[in-house]
């Protein structure tokens, strides 16, 4: 909330990037900005990142309820096929999900009862309780701070800076020497043995994700709610293009479908790009930008080190200047 609500005022062009943990771990909002500067100098465009770790299309629609107090340009909407798995906001215990559970409409998934409906009209409606919800977010942050790491520097300089930063100094140099076996044999199994060291709830939450069957109701839900954002682009004064994010070329490796389902990339490409191309929204397909060396795991990319802005920027500018 703090990023559309105290979002600073800026030049005459303004793009948001809306996403989850793939778009906030693999570059930053100055990044970006910075390299659209290259590309166009004379645009001097301002870049806002907006989205959370786990966050959906429930909670992208949420989001999108505010967009209109930033005034965007473009908006530029990153999305993976994962994201259509998600579980219901509510499962997941995310945060953001009670405090922007905002508005009047109900949106593709209504409150179960009256008494959340009319929750959520209060919460519309009336200032004060919205400053309750955050005040009480704000001290229980203070109160009873989560574990963090010591403070994001403005830029890593290289790998080990970043598995520092997120693994601790005691266990960089392991890890990373496990990243330099599997480049000098850059096979599956390496990989895999990379992850078992320095990644081990990423590689559990993917064997998870590839062996079970999806729950039929968040599989329908969230691209019903897809729909529902994608309709809403469609009327917005903005114009909004969709970029489906870089996935890591390794898993063409993995043929047993271990740690992925075999063709459901292109499955949950041809869903999200018919439902954007059927409101009219330009689809842009990212998922094969970067090589495997970009990537830190089976879906994030390596931080400041992948140089994802420049074909992220090199979109922004196509868009910006059609």
């Amino acid at each position: 909330m703090r990023a559309i609500y105290a979002a600073e005022g800026g030049p005459s062009e303004r793009v948001v990037l809306l996403g989850n943990s793939r778009l906030i771990v693999a570059t930053r909002a100055k990044s970006v900005e910075s390299e659209l500067g290259r590309a166009i100098p004379e645009l001097g465009a301002r870049v806002d990142m907006l989205g959370a770790f786990g966050v959906g299309p429930v909670i992208t629609e949420l989001l999108t309820r505010h967009l209109d107090q930033l005034e965007p340009d473009l908006l530029v909407l990153m999305i993976s096929g994962a994201d259509l798995r998600m579980p219901p906001a509510e499962q997941m215990r995310n945060p953001a999900y009670r405090l922007l559970n905002l508005g009047w409409r109900d949106g593709p998934v209504p409150p179960e009862s009256w008494s959340l409906r009319i929750d959520r009209w209060l919460r519309t409606s009336w200032r004060l309780w919205r400053f309750r919800e955050f005040s009480r977010a704000a001290i229980e942050e203070r109160l009873l701070p989560p574990p963090h790491p010591a403070s994001m520097p403005d830029r890593f300089a290289t790998r080990r800076d970043i598995l520092a930063y997120a693994r601790g100094e005691d266990r960089a140099d392991e890890i990373e020497a496990a990243y330099e076996r599997w480049r000098r044999d850059p096979t599956l199994e390496r990989f895999v043995a990379y992850l078992e060291i320095g990644h081990r709830r990423h590689l559990q939450v993917v064997e998870l994700r590839a062996r079970q069957t999806p729950d039929p109701h968040h599989v329908r839900q969230n691209p019903d709610t897809l729909d529902a954002i994608f309709e809403r682009f469609a009327r917005a004064r903005w114009r909004t293009v969709v970029v489906l994010m870089p996935e890591n070329p390794i898993l063409d490796l993995d043929t047993k479908g271990e740690y992925h389902r075999l063709g459901r990339s292109d499955r949950d490409a041809t869903l999200i790009s018919e439902t954007a191309e059927r409101h009219g929204l330009s689809v842009v397909d990212g998922r094969r930008w970067m090589p495997a060396e970009a990537f830190m795991d089976f879906d994030h990319l390596w931080r400041d080190l992948s140089a994802f802005e420049t074909p992220l920027a090199r979109e922004i500018a196509n868009a910006l200047g059609s």
